[in-house]
């Protein structure tokens, strides 16, 4: 049996030859072993020369720690173990946590007895100790082929192993979680993790999706409060964040007159469009194919209407009388007739029709030509100006449609940057932010921003790109 013990870190001697240390997995695992602890040992040979866990280690030094838990193993216990390992990956009752944890302690044996594994092959020959002949193991890969799963699989069998916390290991062991949900909770940080695990472990939620979303709307109540009240004091300085939720809902929680403009783009219900583009079909790019993340896009005809209907309402409400919405829409053949509108926009004060001209597309319908534009309704209060000099602008915007983006159907950042650029807002909200570029575009311009968006994939995407995103100087 292995011996656990503490050593000094001064003491421990780390082997030249080791992979090289990537100081963003130390800080992360800093941070974690502040929080919570160190979860596995290093491992060392009784001269207490480091076999694996040079991150941890670093990791410890980071913190200024000068003792670290550590397993004393000698090089015949190894190969014991390596075999022990084998056998255990074999045996059919191992969760895909557990299975994790046996390939990775595997991989560490390995690389500390100075084996190498040949890509391929049956698994003869494909561990060799330099300058020594050895004993036929297992490749991975022949290890995930004997245990029935893919070599992708047994990747993120270790992925959970590796990035799961402790508590998060249990919450996603008591509910028997499905992989790729487990994956959905290893891919947040370790703080993240323990307060959605405690959900679980607790009993408040039955599965990683609910935990996830009870979280998730406990900091929406939290952001809420907060925008509310900086809107209501005109101190905004905090105001810039994404909130993830129902954009109605939302808005509602917001003050009246507290946003001086609105730039969006809702979901065009284009699933159920008979026209050029079908959602999931043969018509449509790549990304819309996959469609959007938590919504289908197929509402019936009037019941979108009356969402949208309802989203402008709301919107009028939040702008003062020098506010502006520019509301960005597309019009569409409907069983070959033109489909524009105006049932949404019917009754609210639009003051004019900006066309975007997009750049590129292709026509699969022979009965038209290519629907190469969009339109962006500027629906305006009475005392809605816009600055000096930016009329001269037109009303015929050419601008390419964005292809580096992972939303399906994200606009230009030139499109937001040239409206909010035209104003003298302060405040700008996008009630359907998707990945965000009008929050970037107000962050570039120096403005505060409000997001809404119903995904959370796409308020983590939002959020990312606003990272990288420098602030200009009031």
């Amino acid at each position: 049996m292995p011996k656990h013990v503490k050593r000094k870190i001064s003491d421990i001697t780390v082997p030249d030859g080791r992979r090289s240390i990537d100081q963003r997995k130390v800080q992360g695992l800093a941070e974690s072993i502040a929080l919570i602890g160190l979860i596995n040992p290093i491992s060392i040979d009784k001269n207490n020369v480091l076999i694996a866990g040079g991150h941890r280690l670093e990791a410890h030094k980071h913190l200024g720690r000068t003792e670290i838990k550590c397993v004393v193993l000698d090089c015949d216990e190894l190969r014991c173990r390596l075999v022990e390992i084998d056998e255990n990956l074999l045996r059919n009752d191992l969760d895909p946590i557990a299975i994790g944890e046996q390939a990775i302690l595997r991989d560490e044996i390995l690389e500390a007895m100075g084996l190498r594994a040949k890509s391929g092959g049956t698994g003869a020959n494909q561990h060799k100790r330099r300058g020594e002949k050895s004993a036929p193991l297992q490749t991975t890969a022949g290890i995930a082929h004997e245990i029935g799963i893919s070599e992708r699989s047994l990747q993120i069998c270790k992925q959970l192993a590796r990035s799961l916390t402790a508590s998060a290991k249990a919450a996603v062991r008591k509910i028997d979680a499905p992989k790729q949900d487990a994956l959905k909770l290893a891919r947040k940080n370790h703080k993240e993790q323990e307060v959605i695990a405690k959900k679980i472990l607790n009993g408040k939620a039955a599965t990683i999706a609910d935990a996830i979303c009870a979280v998730a709307q406990h900091k929406v109540k939290a952001n809420l409060k907060s925008i509310a009240r900086e809107l209501a004091t005109k101190k905004t300085k905090n105001v810039n964040r994404i909130v993830c939720g129902d954009a109605i809902e939302i808005m509602r929680q917001i003050p009246d007159g507290s946003v001086d403009l609105i730039i969006t783009s809702p979901p065009y219900n284009v699933r159920d469009s008979s026209g050029n583009v079908r959602w999931g079909g043969t018509r449509a790019t790549s990304k819309m194919r996959v469609g959007y993340d938590l919504y289908s896009d197929d509402m019936p005809r009037d019941e979108y209407v009356a969402w949208q209907r309802e989203c402008l309402s709301e919107m009028m409400r939040l702008i003062p009388d020098t506010g502006v919405i520019f509301y960005n829409h597309k019009w569409r053949v409907l069983n070959l007739l033109m489909e524009d509108q105006s049932p949404i926009v019917e009754g609210f004060p639009v003051r004019q029709v900006i066309i975007w001209h997009r750049t590129g597309g292709i026509n699969f319908n022979n009965s038209y030509f290519l629907p190469n534009y969009e339109v962006i309704y500027l629906i305006a209060k009475p005392k809605f100006k816009l600055i000096p000099g930016a009329n001269g602008a037109g009303s015929v915007w050419r601008l390419h449609h964005d292809t580096d983006n992972a939303h399906p159907c994200p606009f230009p950042i030139e499109l937001p940057h040239r409206i909010i650029a035209s104003t003298a807002a302060k405040v700008v909200l996008d009630c359907f932010a998707g990945s965000g570029t009008t929050a970037v575009a107000a962050k570039m311009l120096g403005r505060d921003y409000i997001g809404i968006e119903s995904s959370a994939q796409y308020v983590a995407m939002a959020e990312e790109r606003l990272r990288k995103t420098n602030r200009k100087p009031a």
